[in-house]
């Protein structure tokens, strides 16, 4: 019987979020642009909230073939998709601002059933479209070897001088805004102002964070206002699958380091001068490869697809944020903690609130130290205990990493050489380690880790291609970051003394 190999990691997830996605992977709106490969089958196993993703390697791999041939055929491909995925997104935007509007107390059990059977629904089907664009580069990084492939051929062909990553990281690299992007200048901006009142930046400077917000509350209750609104607009985006979302005095927190990293106006005119001369280098870059028309759209294709995958990773966040607020009041209908909650199906969760325990909440421990969830259809099933590690001994192949590597190669996502200690992050509950100057090492970077990411000096990631949150933060923070090393979280140990050189994508032990 052939058995499943690793696809992807993620960290800091929980059955039902990572659900979402894993039921949309497995649906069939995606076979308008697949037709006829879909992805058919996959295994999660989950292990102290983190899970290894294991499927079919071949299907995965010729459907990821199959999608960057179908958009190199076809130059609407990639419009065409985009559209749909903003289409979709946009009802779960709405749907998900309408129960965040809605006092959840008042609504019956009934009410709540429909809102989490729609909210998880729409969800899934963001999911099924978003696969096109996330799976040409997932697990293999086939896409992104094609595209360092055509760049080296031309290096070669033109004598060029620039290395193939200097290359590759500004020609896939989406000139669109991302709403993180949008969040900062929001900040910055609302800094330039009160860093025009003397006292007023001396307060930011001086008072802790603790006693921040109600001085400000008691003097300056406007520029207050002005704080939380922003907080209320985009809190959720650092929520991850679990949370928490930022608070009031996250914000102060950031607004402080503003003030004390300084050049306020300089970095507000910087961010907006980015987008231009990303154009413009682009633009000179195609002209030093001389590519052809065929191989230059494969990489606008690149540029569209990681835009695409981070409008519908910031929707996902939204979902989460909104799905954690009915868990919340489910918790209190069913007499089950948020996190047991996260450990059910939508289906088992509505049949708690029907007042069918269809799972025990014995099992449903067990589920959280250490379960398989497979995916049939509209169905789930969960294996715990020995039925799971039988499973796992059966179906799935595991692969032997050797711990004594020296030398650790992946992609480079933004270029750069520093040499820092190792912090090996499994969660955001691991990031008190990152102090300044660190090397942040994971499995993947999700969005509550970013308060780690700005404190260090460069990122390693076991998983993830070009359009990865770690790839995406890099470029933002334009910090060193390598991408796909497979092996880096498990090699590597907090303390170790690495030097990351993302100009050539090695990782080495000093």
């Amino acid at each position: 019987m052939k058995k499943y190999q690793l696809l992807h990691r993620e960290i800091a997830v929980s059955p039902l979020t990572l659900g979402i996605i894993h039921r949309g992977f497995h649906h069939k709106l995606q076979l308008k642009y697949t037709a006829p490969i879909y992805f058919k089958n996959s295994v999660i196993v989950y292990k102290d909230l983190c899970c290894d993703w294991y499927g079919d390697i071949d299907n995965f791999r010729d459907l990821g073939f199959k999608i960057i041939a179908n958009a190199q055929a076809d130059l609407k491909f990639r419009d065409r998709l985009l559209q749909e995925t903003i289409k979709i997104g946009q009802r779960s935007w709405n749907f998900d601002k309408k129960i965040n509007q809605t006092n959840l107390r008042k609504l019956n059990n009934r009410q709540l059933i429909n809102y989490l059977t729609k909210l998880c629904d729409l969800g899934s089907d963001l999911c099924d479209i978003g696969m096109v664009a996330a799976a040409p580069d997932v697990a293999f990084n086939n896409f992104s070897k094609r595209l360092k492939k055509i760049i080296i051929g031309a290096i070669r062909r033109h004598k060029l001088s620039r290395s193939d990553n200097d290359y590759f990281n500004i020609l896939t690299t989406s000139g669109q805004g991302s709403l993180s992007q949008e969040e900062n200048i929001t900040l910055i901006k609302l800094a330039v102002e009160i860093s025009k009142n003397k006292n007023l930046l001396k307060l930011f400077k001086d008072q802790p964070v603790s006693e921040l917000e109600m001085v400000l509350n008691t003097n300056y209750k406007e520029i207050l206002n002005k704080i939380l609104r922003i907080k209320n607009k985009y809190q959720w985006l650092s929520f991850g699958h679990l949370g928490p979302a930022k608070d009031s005095s996250d914000y102060l927190e950031d607004f402080k380091n503003i003030f004390n990293e300084g050049k306020i106006n300089r970095k507000l005119i910087a961010i907006r001068q980015e987008k231009k001369e990303l154009l413009e280098k682009q633009s000179q870059y195609f002209q030093e490869l001389q590519l052809s028309e065929a191989e230059e759209q494969l990489f606008k294709t690149a540029q569209n697809f990681s835009y695409n995958k981070a409008y519908r990773y910031d929707t996902l966040l939204y979902t989460y944020f909104t799905l954690d607020k009915l868990l919340r009041e489910i918790s209190k209908r069913v007499s089950l903690g948020v996190n047991d909650l996260r450990f059910l199906s939508p289906e088992e969760i509505v049949s708690f609130l029907k007042s069918r325990e269809v799972v025990k909440r014995s099992d449903i421990k067990e589920r959280q130290k250490f379960c398989i969830v497979i995916i049939r259809g509209k169905g789930v099933r969960y294996f715990i205990g020995s039925q799971a590690n039988n499973y796992l001994k059966n179906n799935i192949k595991m692969e032997r990493i050797r711990k004594n590597m020296t030398v650790i190669h992946g992609m480079a996502a933004y270029l750069g050489r520093v040499t820092g200690r190792v912090k090996v992050i499994a969660s955001s509950r691991d990031m008190f380690k990152v102090k300044e100057g660190d090397i942040l090492v994971a499995s993947q970077t999700t969005p509550d880790l970013v308060p780690a990411m700005k404190k260090a000096a460069a990122f390693v990631t076991d998983i993830g291609g070009i359009t990865s949150h770690a790839a995406i933060v890099a470029r933002e923070m334009k910090k060193p970051c390598i991408i796909g090393t497979k092996v880096a979280s498990q090699v590597l140990k907090d303390h170790d003394l690495i030097e990351v050189n993302a100009n050539e994508g090695d990782v080495m032990k000093l």
